[in-house]
């Protein structure tokens, strides 16, 4: 089940190797671990190294030092297959760090733009702001642009006589 464990063991594997069973780990795997592939095989790492290549892929280049290691006996089919997967999730493992790195590029140069947008805005407000007045009217209009008695609470714009009843 899920989070179901609530204690730490080393679970140790017939075959050799180790299952490590603790809270909170999911997954385990690989992190920018090619010097430790070189050490663990190296055999094959000394092997790419003498390819004729630099980019061999090690399956049918002219030159390859490692189809010949295997020819040879020098590197057996199940070190060259562990290691071919191993090698494989690093290099995914690479190009995922890639496109991280590039999408947060993307976004902080995104994130600078709109700050640096935003920040003209601000200014601009505040030049038009100036331009204004305090209260944002136009300066030397007070309450309704000089226009007086013509309000709703003016009656209109009628007099009324002292008789209650306009003229």
């Amino acid at each position: 089940g899920r989070h179901t464990t609530v204690t730490r063991d080393l679970i140790p594997l017939p075959d050799g190797g180790i299952v490590v069973d603790t809270p909170g780990i999911r997954e385990v795997g690989l992190w920018q671990a090619t010097d430790g592939l070189a050490r663990t095989f190296p055999e094959i790492a000394k092997a790419t190294d003498q390819c004729r290549f630099n980019d061999c892929g090690h399956q049918k280049e002219p030159g390859c030092a490692v189809r010949e290691g295997r020819m040879d006996g020098a590197i057996t089919q199940r070190r060259l297959e562990h290691w071919q997967q191993l090698s494989d999730e690093i290099d995914l493992q690479n190009k995922q760090l890639e496109d991280f790195d590039r999408r947060a590029d993307s976004r902080d140069k995104a994130n600078a733009n709109r700050r640096r947008d935003s920040e003209r805005t601000r200014k601009g407000q505040s030049k038009s702001q100036a331009k204004k007045g305090p209260k944002g009217r136009s300066p030397g209009k007070k309450g309704r642009g000089g226009q007086r008695g013509k309000g709703p609470r003016s009656g209109g714009g009628r007099s009324r006589s002292k008789g209650g009843k306009g003229s």
